[in-house]
């Protein structure tokens, strides 16, 4: 396992961007690293790709689960933290755009509500 997260950290300085390496190298951690150096980790992950839907999910969820950190005030204010970082980094306004609705779906995942949306023709 340390030689797979030492490949992992090495690719990682190569592709800071990808999702996928990211959540392997995580996924890979969780087996032997303690919560609180975990959640570094995903500090630095999110940090990198902050515009990702798919690690702010992965991350919102490995929070959920971990039941060390699990009360509802810190659960709610990494969901704050979350819709802002990523809303802020994807440059959303309160248009209806692709990015709109795509963070409206984000949005829904977090709060566990279904969204609707009206597609008028014109």
């Amino acid at each position: 396992m340390e030689k797979k997260i030492a490949v992992l950290e090495k690719a990682m300085e190569i592709h800071p961007f990808s999702e996928d390496l990211w959540l392997l190298f995580l996924e890979t951690s969780r087996k032997r690293d303690a919560v609180p150096t975990l959640i570094s980790k995903w500090e630095k992950c999110l940090k990198y790709n902050p515009r990702s839907y798919k690690l702010w999910k992965e991350y919102l969820s490995f929070r959920k689960g971990e039941f060390s950190l699990f009360t509802e005030s810190s659960l709610r204010k990494e969901y704050i933290r979350a819709i802002q970082t990523y809303w802020a980094a994807n440059n959303l306004k309160a248009s209806i755009s692709c990015r709109y609705l795509e963070s409206m779906a984000f949005l829904s995942l977090i709060i566990n509500t279904k969204v609707s949306v009206v597609y008028l023709e014109t």
